[in-house]
């Protein structure tokens, strides 16, 4: 009995330390989690229903309502309007991102000469998006923005000439005007698609080569390799890259949303109206998010099933 006490209270023991690690480990993401998003989160709810004033000595709130949401709403019209934008430019952009994605991750999946080079080429835009953050403040992002600049007037004389080529041909100016807006998209796609291109490969290398094995043993064929084994096996991962998509399109620095809300709150110093317009940003995501989730949630392959 003597021994099972002193085993039991040892094993107590062990778990307790075991506890106190994992407390410790926690401790900067509590601080964090609070610091960085809790207290701002309610600061901001606390701004879009009150009245914000700055003066010398701070801002000062005085609760009135969510008059703020309403103007967003009704009065702001143009919030409407770039949302409406965003919405439509995520709706078309996610699609194409996705399937560029996993057809440029099926090809970087198969075995040839150069494969690793093309894999680091393909995952620069990242890189470069990083350096170009810190384009204020660090010298050497200088050349990034100099790529960017360059990417973006060769694509731009690239579409004059073919929009012009086009019409000289007796093309209509809509049809014209659809297929150059799908080739500005293009370098789009690609500087959005390095993520979701590394997350797709790591699923499709992490698939047993003997499930392929098998299913040649049975005589199927590479479509229905393709259909039963690799597209069921990596769903998940595709859906996690279509959640990722959307998220970042609709957060991106440069998308029109969040450039409104930055000059409504700090060159407008409206800051109750652009916390209002965060707000129903912030459900609006939500709500598209979880339309998203019903829409894939049967395509989505349990390994329970």
């Amino acid at each position: 009995m003597l021994k099972n006490k002193i085993a039991n209270s040892n094993l107590l023991s062990l778990r307790n330390k075991e506890s106190l690690k994992g407390y410790i480990f926690l401790i900067p993401l509590i601080i964090g989690l609070v610091t960085f998003f809790i207290i701002p989160v309610v600061k901001s709810f606390l701004f879009s229903v009150s009245d914000v004033t700055s003066g010398k000595d701070g801002y000062s709130i005085l609760l009135t309502g969510f008059g703020a949401y309403k103007n967003a709403l009704t009065v702001h019209t143009s919030y409407r309007q770039t949302v409406t934008s965003a919405i439509i430019d995520v709706a078309l952009s996610t699609p194409l991102v996705i399937l560029f994605s996993f057809f440029m991750a099926s090809v970087l999946n198969q075995e040839f000469v150069g494969k690793t080079f093309f894999r680091v080429v393909l995952f620069l835009p990242v890189i470069l998006i990083v350096m170009n953050s810190y384009n204020n403040t660090l010298e050497s992002s200088m050349m990034t923005s100099d790529y960017n600049s360059a990417v973006g007037a060769t694509t731009t004389s690239f579409t004059k000439q073919f929009s012009d080529w086009m019409i000289s041909a007796g093309i209509s100016e809509d049809i014209v005007s659809t297929l150059t807006g799908l080739v500005d998209k293009i370098y789009e796609v690609i500087d959005l698609s390095a993520i979701q291109i590394l997350i797709m490969l790591v699923g499709m290398q992490s698939i047993s080569p003997s499930l392929y094995e098998a299913a040649m043993v049975e005589g199927a064929t590479a479509w229905e390799k393709f259909w039963k084994i690799t597209f069921p096996m990596i769903s998940p991962l595709v859906f996690t890259c279509i959640i990722y998509t959307v998220i970042d399109s609709f957060t991106a620095n440069d998308n029109q949303v969040m450039e409104l809300m930055s000059t409504t709150a700090f060159t407008d110093l409206k800051f109750s109206l652009a916390s209002a317009m965060g707000w129903l940003y912030f459900l609006l995501i939500g709500i598209f998010l979880v339309i998203i989730e019903r829409l894939f949630r049967r395509l989505i392959f349990s390994y329970d099933q």
